[in-house]
């Protein structure tokens, strides 16, 4: 047994050529040096490279011994009867034969090597690139932009693993054919210098689109992909709305871009295959005509014209392939290009590795300013507050004020370009995204739920979460009525995005997610969309119960949940903010008169509801309750009907109304 073990360990080794599978040749993704580039990624294949080279100089070789072979048939064999040399040739050339198909299926085995190393360490890289790349700049390009670099890496892994790469391979041994073809028929070496003459004009001019580092086709084709995937995106739209004709018009448009330039460039390609052609065709009836001359003038014998025709397409063979490749290696070329820029661009910040204490939950926001890329102006302009700790406080402004922007940067997905935010006495751009996470708890806008079980799903906010804490999360967020009346519990396959569950189930489970979450802070934005009107009351009564505890900031649009705030943030168009009591807010909003609870204050609680929980960031202990106070935001905040018509209401009525 030990000795079939080490036979097969050996028989491993010499057809890997050494290359043992040590950490080195691994695929991990991991960088040991600092700038993840395609070139350093290629420069770490190029061991199975250059025992692809190795290779190819003996399958070269090799490959000349065939027309040896007809020129030692018709000068010897033919004229002299010699069938014992016929026997020993024949001998001869198959053990070259077979020693040709070893050595062509090792270097196909060592490209395949080379393939999966580069797909692999690129694909990897450019995963944990794309994941660390901060948010702005994720969201400033579309998602079929982004999809695209990873076709990117087939294909640089293609050029240097291919059919191209192995024409680079035998491209230098064309001069070692130009020499057997001088020594053996030196009357035809002329005709094959003009035919590769001819043939290097035409690759120079089909290498158009690599000088240039651009081709046009493969851009028109991702301009497709990106119309095609956001008419996959909006399926339900496009059928609710009946938007068939506008998708189709978008598609067609992009689809007969592509096409044109698709049919003339491939019409060109085509050509210029069809005179190489015509190209080789040529140079072996010139060779031949040549040849004839030759021989009759007893320059040359007629084994001489038979092998220099063989040789005559070794040598000129791979630069006529060449031409056929030249797009192939432009396309990779700008591919590359495109991936340095990516694994160039700029990072989040990394894991700081220290080991804080948990805060409190007071956010304090300084001058901060923030503009999306492309932007004409800001969405906050000097925005300065501070909020908590502990309490419930709503978030509210007209669609586009920056609402969902301002939970973003306080959850640090944004970095603002002036001012800073603080958790307690913590800068957060000082802390990764990871460190943030379990301080910060955020749900978004939108519940974006991945393809597996529900389980599965909630794990991947807290992998560590128990059962327990799972069912305890879940019946919080009122998720647990409706996964356990599900056949499959909480081990029901979501599908694609979600797309089996309703929109109020899939809120709840992203609801659940964030509560899995332990931290100080929880930011929620538009936590009731998609859920009736039991969820949300049961919502209001678990929010209320954690704010005992944590600093719970909501943008909604619900008046019933505003209602639940201590406080109030209204971002108004000029993107400036102003922060109010609840009752104040509301009525200056909505037109709601809220009768103020009258709550008797323990002893002990006097002194600490004596602190202002939300005040402008440089307040100096008034009871102040806005940035810029409520009276300018009753004059920025443009009056209602709703809240015209109830200016004379009375208090009572408001109270209903606030109920209702």
């Amino acid at each position: 047994m030990g000795v079939r073990y080490l036979f097969k360990e050996r028989l491993e080794s010499f057809w890997n050529f050494g290359l043992k599978p040590s950490e080195e040749n691994v695929v991990n993704g991991e960088s040991k040096e600092e700038g993840q580039t395609v070139k350093y990624v290629i420069r770490g294949a190029f061991p199975f490279l250059k025992r692809a080279a190795l290779l190819s100089v003996f399958v070269n070789l090799v490959g000349l011994f065939p027309a040896i072979f007809s020129l030692q048939v018709y000068d010897r064999v033919i004229y002299r009867s010699g069938l014992n040399t016929l026997t020993a040739l024949l001998i001869g050339m198959g053990i070259l034969l077979a020693a040709d198909l070893i050595l062509r299926s090792f270097r196909a085995r060592v490209l395949r090597v080379a393939a999966v190393r580069i797909d692999g360490e690129i694909a990897s890289r450019l995963m944990n690139k794309v994941l660390s790349i901060p948010l702005r700049e994720l969201e400033a390009k579309s998602t079929a932009r982004w999809y695209a670099l990873f076709k990117d890496v087939d294909t640089v892994r293609v050029v240097w693993s291919g059919a191209v790469a192995m024409t680079l391979l035998d491209l230098p041994f064309a001069i070692l054919a130009l020499v057997l073809i001088a020594a053996l028929a030196l009357p035809v070496l002329p005709v094959v210098l003009v035919g590769l003459l001819c043939l290097a004009t035409l690759s120079w001019y089909s290498s158009g689109e690599f000088r240039k580092r651009r081709v046009e086709e493969f851009t028109r084709a991702r301009r497709r992909d990106e119309v095609l995937a956001e008419v996959c995106r909006g399926r339900e739209a496009i059928k609710a709305l009946v938007q068939d004709d506008s998708a189709k018009r978008a598609w067609v448009g992009s689809y007969n871009s592509w096409v044109q330039e698709s049919f003339q460039k491939n019409g060109e390609m085509e050509d210029q295959r069809e005179l190489s052609v015509s190209i080789m065709l040529a140079v072996n009836i010139g060779i031949t005509a040549v040849g004839a001359f030759a021989v009759i003038n007893q320059w040359m014998t007629v084994g001489g014209l038979i092998a220099s025709n063989m040789l005559a397409s070794k040598a000129i063979g791979p630069l006529s392939a060449l031409s056929g490749h030249w797009r192939s290696i432009a396309h990779s070329r700008e591919a590359t290009d495109r991936l340095n820029q990516v694994f160039d661009s700029e990072e989040e910040k990394q894991t700081t590795g220290l080991d804080l204490p948990m805060p409190a939950g007071a956010l304090r926001l300084e001058n901060v300013v923030y503009q999306h890329v492309g932007a004409q102006k800001a969405v906050l302009k000097g925005v300065s507050a501070q909020i908590g700790p502990r309490g419930i406080y709503g978030v509210a402004g007209d669609n586009g004020a920056g609402k969902s922007t301002l939970l973003k940067i306080l959850r640090g997905l944004y970095q603002p370009q002036n001012g800073r935010v603080l958790l307690d006495e913590y800068d957060l751009s000082q802390f990764s995204r990871q460190e943030l996470s379990r301080w910060i708890s955020f749900l978004p806008q939108t519940s974006q739920l991945f393809e597996g079980t529900i389980v599965e799903n909630l794990r991947r906010s807290n992998p560590d979460a128990s059962d327990e804490q799972i069912i305890m999360a879940a019946k919080r967020s009122g998720a647990h009525d409706f996964i356990a009346k599900l056949p499959d519990g909480y081990m029901t396959e979501v599908g694609e995005g979600g797309n089996r569950l309703s929109g109020g189930q899939r809120r709840r489970v992203a609801i659940t997610q964030a509560f899995l979450s332990d931290a100080p802070v929880l930011l929620m934005d538009e936590p009731t969309n998609d859920l009736d009107f039991a969820t949300e009351t049961h919502l209001m009564a678990v929010f209320k119960s954690l704010a005992q505890a944590k600093t719970i900031i909501m943008v909604t649009h619900s008046v019933r949940l505003m209602s639940i705030s201590e406080k109030i943030i209204y971002l108004d168009k000029e993107s400036k903010l102003h922060v109010g009591s609840t009752p104040e807010m509301l009525k200056l909003l909505y037109g709601i008169n809220v009768p103020k609870p009258a709550t008797a204050v323990a002893p002990a609680q006097t002194a600490a509801a004596a602190q202002p929980a939300v005040q402008p960031a440089a307040a100096t202990g008034t009871t102040g309750v806005a940035a810029t106070g409520t009276e300018q935001a009753r004059r920025a905040i443009p009056a209602t009907p709703a809240a015209t018509a109830t200016q004379n209401a009375s208090s009572d009525e408001g109270g209903k109304a606030a109920q209702a």
